[in-house]
């Protein structure tokens, strides 16, 4: 069988994308820009809710810039209890309308 690709140029061609790979313009072009600093004030969000999907919220919002989580709120008190270790800055609740009426700490509830 004849083939068109013997070892020599597949090891031509292995040897100089390895080398593309390994050099600063190969690995560079792959990187991530850097990360922009949010313009302004950082967005304070009001998780309701902090089952495993809730916690997952919270979680996102810790690692993003420009997001501050301000309010917890669930009724069971181990899921707060929880999330709250996670966001130690945030206030902990039981009654979600405590966080929306009475006084406003959070620019936008995340459910």
């Amino acid at each position: 069988m004849n083939s068109s690709c013997d070892r020599r140029d597949f090891l031509k061609s292995a040897g100089a994308t390895l080398a593309l790979l390994v050099s600063r313009q190969g690995l560079g072009a792959g990187q991530a820009p850097a990360a922009v600093t949010a313009a302004g004030p950082p967005v304070r969000f009001g998780v309701v809710g902090l089952g495993p999907w809730g916690r997952e919220i919270v979680d996102a919002l810790g690692r993003t810039d420009g997001a501050q989580v301000a309010v917890l709120c669930d009724v069971y008190e181990p899921f707060l209890k929880r999330a709250a270790a996670g966001a130690p800055k945030a206030e902990a609740i039981a009654d979600w309308r405590r966080g929306r009426g009475g006084h406003r700490h959070a620019d936008a509830p995340a459910p």
